[in-house]
């Protein structure tokens, strides 16, 4: 029988070992009936005649924002008995999936419709029936509709169960708000909004995802990231690499994170000061000519010819006197102006033709585009992009680059050699923690450039690595049901929740419908989200358990979990469409995502849409795919091509149709075309008088053992990382009495949280971190209460990297994060 010290210990190996197999979890000891059984196994294949006499093997996928491991359910009796991993997937299921049994017979599941009997929050509940209530919030709809439209609604749908009929990109759940009339809309995103600002400023959209491909890679580097544990199951095709190609490793992070223990080289860096370390690193490409010049003069907007002013500037001699990076530049680059001829579109740009010794158009047949000179035409100067480019970054020596970052001076210079010294070589990025910071798309635009001028865009194996699928990399679905047009209503950005709902912008919500996310674990500055709840008439939360967010509701609705209906997965985090099967029937009173919206929607006059088979809704989804629900019976289907390169074709969706390194993009919406670091605003190296209260610099990690709020009631992952643990290195921890294992509280002027201490070198002095997402059963141990409301004003994204605190010995945290 499966113990939790085997659990333990086993899951251990997985965090060690990067979760590169999948085995399987037996449920053991739950009350009230539910079956006893053997240890962990290997995955038996469907269909493969292998599964026990009277039992039944079931498709399904997990479907959290992580991998979207295609996981295989074993039931026995309509009982599920074993979660294991599909061999024949990309990738291996880790303990976050087989571990889903544990939450299917969690004994802390919600079982049945609750309404709050207390106060909000006060965690008093009564229990009614289904048809009460949705007939109660389907009329306290009506009137709120009635009354103020459907500006006064707020529906968030997240990624903890993101699949096709719930709360999945192009879901049901988006469907049913659409339908409805609208709601007002989050603007942004918490995760990955300054990546898609990064993509869109240099390379015109789109994402490039290519995991599968890291085999084929020569060199990597993980910077802000930490693949090990967020990308565990594909970390096999890192090591291939490494086995197979030599490939080497080299981590950027401020903490000696999992994947930095494996490599070859970890430097640490302040955080927020990434644009500068990659200034550098374009410095040392630049002067040491280690950069790809046919490949920027053909595929780059680096040889466009551009000007300073009217009559233009004297770039060669003027950047001489710049000041060194980190400081104003005495120019205002959002002047400059690129050299048209006066058309549109990608040949209405002007370069400097070596052969003719003349401006010509870019795409003119047989030219020769210079990347550097200066160039006098009708009586103005002008200099190729490139040339500003070099100037910039030779304002980032080493030694600026050290007093900025922190970076050994030394190794700015040799990561960055060795770096373009093969390929395909690949970054890393996979929505870092470090583009969560204040000037996160600089740091992005700053992988881009390297990525660009070394010539590995559009190589297998190559590029700058983002977490993708299907529907990021041009794919597409209907949604389960077809949409309408709505007129526009005014939204609210995404890190200012708590400050719009407590200042009633731009306008009043009314009714705030919540599923599949937790809105107090994962937005920021919670407690002003606490206090704008009080605004509300109505607070409607579907899920399986009863959350930090659901205990402030008005009603709870008790939700399936995967094994208990059927649904689709075919989103932007796999590359592959899977059938999720029905294992077994709804426990207690639960209900599907879909049910409860359809029921809705029936309600409010708009069900007949919603109100079919589940297959009739999947076929009509999978139609603009190819693929059919009787390929997806025999397993999961991966309809792009295979091996995938992002941007393969060198074509781009630019003005230019090529990289813009020099970012029209950026330049329209006020900001400067070329990259240049800024500090961050929230630094206590930055800060100097916030800094007297609150000393240090808080990151946050994600753990093995979770994703987000997601798993945090699966008793035998909770007990691999029990509690909210900051960690904090000993030069800090030693004048404030701390000491390895003790109970402190973490706060700043947005509040307090309780954790225990791991005192640490592999975590940069000046600088701590927490688990984020940790407090989806104990609110008194949430991140989210410590970040800042601020956002990154490119992108308007997430600055949680970008804090600051201070830790006192003492407090009263729990033992742990569970109920």
């Amino acid at each position: 029988m499966t113990s939790r010290r085997s659990f333990l210990k086993w899951s251990a190996l997985v965090a060690g070992a990067t979760a590169l197999g999948g085995g399987g979890l037996l449920l053991s000891r739950y009350p009230g009936g539910a079956p006893v059984g053997g240890g962990l196994a290997g995955a038996a294949g469907a269909g493969s005649g292998a599964a026990a006499a009277g039992s039944r093997i079931f498709r399904t996928a997990n479907t959290p924002e992580c991998l979207h491991c295609a996981m295989l359910a074993h039931v026995k009796d309509g009982r599920l008995v074993k979660v294991t991993g599909d061999p024949d997937f990309n990738v291996l299921a880790c303990a976050r999936g087989i571990s889903r049994i544990r939450q299917l017979y969690s004994p802390h599941r919600l079982k049945y419709p609750m309404r709050r009997a207390g106060r909000r929050g006060e965690d008093r509940w009564e229990r009614i029936t289904w048809e009460e209530a949705l007939d109660t919030i389907a009329e306290r709809y009506r009137r709120i509709l009635e009354e103020d439209g459907n500006q006064a609604f707020l529906a968030m749908g997240g990624t903890g169960n993101w699949s096709t009929l719930s709360t999945g990109v192009r879901g049901l759940y988006s469907a049913f708000w659409n339908r409805f009339g609208g709601a007002t809309p989050i603007i942004s995103q918490l995760c990955c909004a300054s990546v898609s600002s990064g993509f869109n400023a240099i390379f015109g959209g789109g994402r490039s995802e290519f995991r599968d491909e890291w085999v084929h890679s020569r060199f990597f580097l993980a910077w802000g990231n930490n693949p090990a544990v967020s990308n565990q199951g594909y970390m096999k095709n890192l090591f291939d690499a490494r086995e197979e190609h030599g490939a080497r490793v080299v981590t950027i992070d401020p903490r000696l994170s999992e994947t930095a223990a494996l490599s070859d080289r970890w430097i640490q860096i302040r955080p927020g000061t990434d644009a500068a370390l990659a200034l550098g690193m374009v410095k040392v490409l630049l002067d040491e000519e280690l950069f790809d010049a046919e490949y920027v003069r053909l595929h780059t907007n680096a040889p466009f010819l551009v000007r300073l002013g009217e009559r233009g500037y004297d770039l060669q001699e003027a950047s001489r006197s710049w000041p060194a990076g980190g400081e104003s530049l005495p120019v205002d680059l959002r002047d400059l102006r690129l050299l048209t001829n006066g058309g549109t579109g990608p040949g209405s740009f002007v370069v400097w033709d070596e052969r003719s010794g003349r401006p010509v158009a870019a795409d003119t047949p047989g030219a020769r585009a210079a990347l550097r000179g200066s160039y006098t035409i009708d009586g103005v100067r002008y200099q190729p992009v490139f040339e500003w480019m070099r100037a910039i970054a030779s304002r980032y020596t080493p030694e600026v680059v050290h007093r900025i970052t922190g970076a050994p001076a030394d190794s700015v210079a040799a990561v960055t050699r060795e770096y373009a010294s093969v390929r395909p070589a690949a970054i890393i990025q996979n929505m870092a923690g470090a583009q969560r910071t204040d000037h996160g798309t600089l740091t992005v635009i700053g992988h881009l450039y390297l990525a660009s001028l070394t010539g590995n865009v559009g190589l297998l194996g190559g590029g700058v690595n983002d977490n993708g699928g299907y529907l990021s990399e041009g794919g597409t679905v209907n949604p389960p049901v077809p949409l309408q047009r709505n007129p526009r209503i005014e939204g609210i950005p995404a890190t200012k929740l708590g400050e719009y709902l407590v200042e009633r912008k731009p306008h009043p919500i009314r009714a705030l419908h919540v599923a599949g996310t937790g809105v107090l674990t994962q937005y920021p500055n919670t407690r002003k989200i606490i206090e704008g709840l009080d605004n509300l008439d109505l607070m409607v939360v579907q899920d399986i358990f009863m959350t930090t967010t659901a205990r402030y509701a008005d009603f709870v609705l008790p939700v399936t979990t995967l094994f208990e209906t059927r649904n689709l997965l075919a989103g932007i985090r796999s590359r592959y469409i899977q059938l999720m099967e029905q294992a077994i029937e709804p426990l207690f009173e639960s209900r599907s995502d879909r049910w409860i919206m359809t029921e809705l929607a029936k309600r409010l006059g708009f069900g007949n849409d919603f109100d079919k088979p589940d297959d009739d809704l999947l076929r009509y989804v999978l139609e603009p795919t190819g693929v059919t629900l009787d390929q997806l019976e025999e397993g999961p289907v991966n309809p792009m091509p295979d091996p995938w390169i992002p941007f393969a074709d060198k074509k781009f969706n630019t003005p230019s149709g090529r990289i813009e390194f020099f970012s029209l993009y950026l330049q329209e919406r006020g900001f400067d075309p070329l990259l240049e670091y800024l500090h961050p605003v929230e630094a206590p190296w930055v800060d100097e008088r916030r800094a007297a209260r609150y000393p240090l610099q808080l990151i946050n990690r994600k753990n093995h053992n979770h994703v987000n709020s997601s798993f945090h009631h699966h008793d035998f992952l909770t007990e691999i990382w029990a509690s909210q643990v900051l960690q904090i290195h000993p030069d800090d921890a030693k004048p404030r009495g701390i000491e390895d294992g003790g109970r402190i509280r973490v706060f700043n002027d947005r509040g307090e949280i309780e954790a225990m201490a791991q005192v640490t070198r592999g975590i940069m002095a000046g600088v701590v971190s927490v688990t984020t997402g940790w407090g989806a059963v104990n609110e008194k141990q949430t991140a989210s209460i410590l970040s800042p409301d601020k956002y990154e004003p490119i992108s308007l994204g997430h600055t949680l990297n970008s804090s600051m605190v201070e830790v006192a010995g003492g407090g009263a945290a729990s033992p742990g994060d569970t109920a």
